[in-house]
């Protein structure tokens, strides 16, 4: 299977970081697959969640821009401009698809790579996490400019931290969430408060306390009715909607996420000094998406949609993690662990939405 296939290739670019090879021979490596991702995203054809409406969208793109469907109100004037600004370019979606993977996937990339140490061992987590957006949706490109933002807050750099998130915003409402992050990644956490706050978060979650809170507050607010249609619009259609038993739904999502995180807590304290500051960063903005994820799965399993903008940043802990270790046989030791859950976690991506993943056509197919 062709997953299965660039799983293999990308474990064994990410040995490379590993073994600390020169830098010049991992770029090249880099570049040369990020294109074949991108290439691989253009291409495809009737794989992918939400593929008709997106295909759709693009074939009355003018329709939708004049305002003319009512689904019109519920995809995001920057998107709708998107599709209709290249299907005046190009009528062929494929076009458009280029367009989307440059937007989610260059623009990820190009910031992974700022990462020159363990560029290899991100994206390898990129693609385990979210087979490195081969079949992007738009809130998939809105966390590109989500993670263009988080660049600027390293550098304290407000205004170009906001005009991201605007940006993001145009592409998919719910990035807006994100304006928290600026304090979040400066806030001085400590081992001890993220373990509690975690744990609270899940008891907060598994008695689906903050449901009803929200509901009330909903209820209270101007444009609660809207947020609230919003929230339902996503939750029948939308992608990463739970579905079937939600407590079931709830305890997978709490495995996967309560086996990692205190690991990644506990090596706070062995971080490099140099890069101690975006590792507490990035961590900080990961609990605030594990409580987001925790608080309302269970009440309102969309609201999970919001946890992605935050979670997206455990790839990049998962280099930092690995790194961390000084000894070689026990850093590869740890590699190989978090490879394996690196492979779950693929694994429950494709599996969640398989007749959509498989098998991986293309437009070549089609012809």
């Amino acid at each position: 299977m062709l997953y299965v296939f660039f799983f293999i290739v990308f474990l064994s670019l990410a040995f490379l970081d590993i073994l600390k090879l020169e830098f010049k021979v991992r770029n090249l490596f880099y570049f040369i697959f990020v294109s074949i991702v991108i290439f691989l995203s253009t291409i495809r054809w009737e794989t992918g969640a939400d593929w008709e409406s997106y295909y759709y969208l693009f074939g009355d793109a003018e329709e939708y821009w004049k305002g003319k469907y009512v689904e019109a109100n519920q995809i995001e004037f920057g998107y709708v401009w998107l599709n209709y600004i290249v299907s005046h370019i190009s009528p062929h979606y494929t076009v458009m698809l280029l367009v989307n993977a440059l937007l989610a996937i260059g623009i990820k990339s190009y910031f992974i790579r700022k990462e020159p140490g363990m560029l290899l061992l991100v994206f390898f987590f990129y693609y385990c996490y979210y087979i490195a957006d081969i079949a992007s949706v738009r809130q998939f490109v809105a966390s590109s400019f989500v993670l263009m933002s988080s660049y600027y807050i390293g550098r304290k750099n407000k205004i170009a931290y906001l005009l991201s998130i605007l940006l993001a915003c145009s592409i998919h409402y719910s990035a807006i969430i994100f304006v928290l992050a600026y304090w979040l990644y400066w806030c001085k956490t400590t081992p001890k408060i993220l373990y509690i706050i975690l744990v609270l978060s899940f008891l907060l979650g598994f008695f689906n306390i903050a449901g009803h809170i929200l509901e009330v507050v909903l209820g209270l607010i101007p444009g609660g009715s809207f947020i609230q249609s919003k929230l339902m619009g996503y939750q029948d259609d939308g992608l990463e909607s739970a579905s079937g038993n939600p407590y079931l739904f709830f305890a997978l999502g709490a495995a996967k996420r309560l086996i990692v995180m205190p690991f990644f807590i506990w090596r706070l304290n062995y971080i490099a000094k140099v890069d101690f500051e975006r590792y507490r960063g990035y961590l900080n903005l990961v609990i605030f998406g594990n409580i987001v994820y925790f608080v309302f799965i269970l009440s309102i399993p969309v609201m999970q949609r919001l946890s992605v903008y935050f979670s997206f940043f455990e790839i990049f802990i998962w280099g930092f993690f690995i790194l961390s270790f000084k000894d070689r046989s026990l850093q590869i030791m740890v590699f190989v662990i978090a490879s394996l859950y690196g492979a779950m976690r693929l694994y429950l991506q494709i599996n969640s939405y398989y007749d959509e993943y498989v098998p991986f056509k293309t437009i070549f197919s089609e012809i």
